[in-house]
């Protein structure tokens, strides 16, 4: 693992230190969830990002049905699928 250092304001660390007291958990854990947790999201909302621009994109490219329901179809996918 690397080590970093974190500046937090008062009020922020004593929540942190009280939800890791409750929790039976270190700071640091608490923390590295929280940070993983992030990240994980922000991945799905990059590749969702990703696939939207790539439907619209091929969307310019496709006959009228793909323009007329292309952007349906993306929706769908989107909506539905387990990221």
């Amino acid at each position: 693992m690397k080590d970093i250092h974190l500046t937090l304001p008062a009020a922020t660390a004593a929540l942190l230190d009280r939800v890791a007291r409750e929790r039976d958990e270190t700071r640091n854990g608490l923390i590295r969830l929280a940070l993983e947790r992030f990240l994980e999201a922000e991945r799905k909302r990059r590749l969702s990002d990703d696939m939207k621009a790539y439907a619209v994109e091929m969307g310019k490219h496709s006959g009228e049905f793909v323009k007329e329901t292309g952007s349906l179809v993306a929706k769908k996918l989107l909506k539905e699928t387990s990221w």
